[in-house]
């Protein structure tokens, strides 16, 4: 259990872990951090800087000044003594993620907003925007239904159909294992070392043990 810490921050469970940083789990957002909340703002300046009439840039240059007027005042009372706020901080820590796990597009959030739009938005405008919730349920089994139904119609209709008239099964996994080991030959201490895996030979026995005959000799 997390314990209870002053101003009401528990202290989390994966704290003491050895292998658990929950800071490298929070991936960089293209999509909000990039383009919406960088690239798109200095746009849309860009492109209005132009158009300014001689109103605007006057009401601009005023306000300009009086910032400079009052600067003092808001460093006083600390208002903002840096510009290291989270949406430019997480710029910084781009470089070590694309080291750490590769390229951007391996976790963006497309797959997310696509779930997103999905299981929300087109499930809101199915409703009549009254107790949405239990529509938006009921439409969503509906869809996963025609999906199913879908994906049994096209497995008769590719593969050639058996003596009997069963509906070939989409539960059971397909497992893919590799012929020969990319490493052959590898030791377990190389293992344990390569991958911070210091108790894989432990368990790796302990799993070996399962199969042998638990009968006495």
């Amino acid at each position: 259990m997390a314990n209870d810490v002053a101003g009401g921050v528990f202290t989390p469970f994966w704290q003491d872990l050895p292998f658990a940083d929950i800071h490298k789990a929070i991936m960089p957002d293209i999509l909000h951090q990039l383009y919406q909340g960088i690239f798109k703002h200095l746009v849309g300046w860009c492109q209005s800087y132009p158009t300014c009439n001689n109103e605007t840039l006057g009401y601009l240059r005023t306000a300009l000044k009086e910032f400079h007027d009052n600067k003092s005042y808001f460093v006083n009372v600390k208002c903002r003594e840096h510009l290291n706020l989270p949406k430019l901080h997480s710029l910084s820590h781009y470089i070590e993620s694309i080291e750490l796990f590769g390229t951007t597009d391996n976790y963006n959030t497309e797959m997310f907003e696509h779930l997103h739009i999905d299981f929300a938005k087109h499930g809101w405008r199915a409703t009549n925007q009254w107790d949405e919730f239990p529509q938006m349920i009921h439409w969503l089994c509906r869809q996963e239904k025609i999906t199913f139904f879908n994906m049994v119609i096209q497995l008769q209709t590719t593969k050639p159909q058996s003596t009997g008239s069963q509906i070939p099964s989409l539960s059971q996994p397909l497992w893919e294992i590799a012929k020969c080991p990319d490493y052959p030959r590898r030791a377990i201490t190389h293992i344990e070392t390569l991958h911070n895996a210091p108790h894989f030979s432990f368990h790796l026995k302990k799993y070996l043990n399962t199969f042998l005959d638990p009968s006495p000799l």
